[in-house]
């Protein structure tokens, strides 16, 4: 994949390390929207449902909601 997708997963790994919950959704969905540009539709709903996950625990109403649209999206 691009440079794009490694600098997500670089993003991804550090805020997972530095456990920075709201970073790791972010880089989540980013992942999510890199894989749908792909066109591969179930890696794509996989990381959204990652990123909504955390959002969900961390009571992020924003970032819960973007994830909530991007995701029904994808159901389509």
């Amino acid at each position: 994949m691009s440079k794009e997708y490694r600098n997500f997963k670089i993003a991804l790994a550090i805020a997972q390390e530095i456990k920075d919950r709201q970073l790791e959704a972010n880089a989540l969905a980013s992942l999510g929207s890199a894989y749908s540009s792909l066109e591969d539709y179930p890696k794509a709903i996989d990381y959204q449902e990652q990123s909504l996950a955390i959002a969900l625990r961390v009571d992020s109403s924003v970032k819960t909601a973007e994830i909530l649209t991007i995701y029904t999206f994808y159901q389509f």
